[in-house]
């Protein structure tokens, strides 16, 4: 099925006059189908859906081929956007004209990569010509995976926030101190280790090259003692490996499921014991305790940004770092208005936890905001 809509009588009838080229150029090419084609003169973001007998999330693909740059916009591309997400399946296809490329149009990329943040570029990105702009084309196909559910204007402003206080805490960070961040994932989440080493690995790049940093981050299976005893050591097996002056500024933090500090349940007493030995170790500048919110994960990015952030406190004791670490825990924890009674000293020894959810509880939608963060920084 296909829906042709446009507001310009001229392309209606263009199209209507061309109908049987289209159903022939489609058998040439050896389509053997029934072509079902509703022709709408209408603007895309005002459309009726249901007047128009048209069914959301029962489509593949959604073209705007030569419509949002090089001349005069009808309607609002954030609108238009919208109504695309509305009609695409769970996965499908965009075609969106990025205009001619330059800084005025910067604005209708960013409209596209909030509504549809998980997007790949096919074709290696290349333009393609539509009608207009036959000297430089500026069509691109992308495949999309659609999350219609979350809100676009929270969506960014989450993530802005993210990113601002991110770049604060490495600004204010001290350069070049060796880092070992030990991360606990679920049993199912070990699983999936590939995408949070992948994102870790991505994390000690960008930091490296752009603020100076020096960082692992080892994953263990949460609650389980014998896999945080095994990440333990390969920090120190990489402290062992610096110079003598670089060991001396070696700083190691762990992240622990405060579930799994509960001597009243069975099985826990292992790890608790693992636990209070690593913080009792010289240059473990802390252990935090969080619980992540039942269904979600764990921000593998933020938490290693947070955990530089607390270790350089832990260090100073600056007040802006502080403030810089309390801006990033707002948007990482379940309620903001707790972290009014959040001593970071406290948290840093173990005698206090946070409860935290990701940026995002679908899973697509949770790694493209990581990637995001990773981008701007």
């Amino acid at each position: 099925r296909v829906v042709f809509v446009d507001m310009d009588s001229m392309s209606i009838g263009i199209l209507e006059g061309n109908r049987d080229l289209l159903v022939e150029q489609l058998e040439k090419e050896g389509y053997d189908i029934e072509l079902d084609i509703q022709v709408i003169q209408n603007e895309i973001g005002a459309l009726d859906l249901e007047a128009n007998g048209i069914e959301t999330g029962s489509f593949d693909l959604v073209t705007f081929i030569d419509l949002a740059g090089g001349a005069a916009i009808f309607g609002d591309p954030e609108v238009w956007l919208e109504k695309a997400s509305e009609l695409l399946k769970d996965e499908g296809y965009v075609v969106w004209h990025e205009g001619i490329i330059g800084k005025e149009y910067e604005w209708v990329q960013k409209i596209f990569q909030e509504t549809f943040p998980q997007n790949e570029a096919m074709a290696e990105g290349r333009y393609f010509h539509g009608i207009h702009d036959q000297d430089r084309g500026a069509n691109i196909l992308y495949k999309v995976v659609n999350t219609p559910g979350i809100a676009t204007r929270e969506r960014v402003e989450r993530i802005e926030k993210a990113i601002e206080s991110s770049k604060k805490i490495l600004s204010l960070a001290r350069p070049n101190n060796p880092s070992a961040i030990l991360i606990g994932l679920t049993e199912k989440e070990m699983l999936e280790l590939t995408k949070s080493q992948n994102l870790g690995k991505e994390a000690r790049r960008v930091i490296e090259k752009k603020y100076n940093g020096n960082l692992r981050a080892l994953y263990y299976e949460r609650g389980d003692a014998e896999s945080l005893e095994a990440a333990k050591d390969k920090a120190i097996s990489w402290r062992d490996s610096l110079s003598e002056e670089a060991q001396a500024r070696f700083q190691m933090l762990a992240y622990v499921d405060n579930n799994n500090m509960d001597r009243e349940v069975a099985g826990n007493a292992d790890f608790i014991i693992a636990v209070n030995e690593l913080s009792r170790m010289n240059q473990v500048a802390g252990v935090i305790r969080e619980e992540i919110v039942e269904g979600q994960k764990l921000d593998e990015v933020l938490h290693i940004i947070l955990a530089l952030g607390l270790m350089d406190y832990e260090r100073t004791q600056r007040i802006e770092m502080k403030n810089r670490i309390l801006d990033l825990l707002s948007v990482m924890v379940d309620n903001p208005g707790e972290l009014e009674n959040v001593d970071i000293n406290e948290l840093l020894k173990g005698t206090t936890f946070v409860r935290i959810k990701s940026l995002f509880a679908e899973m697509a939608e949770r790694f493209s905001a990581q990637e995001e963060v990773l981008r701007s920084l």
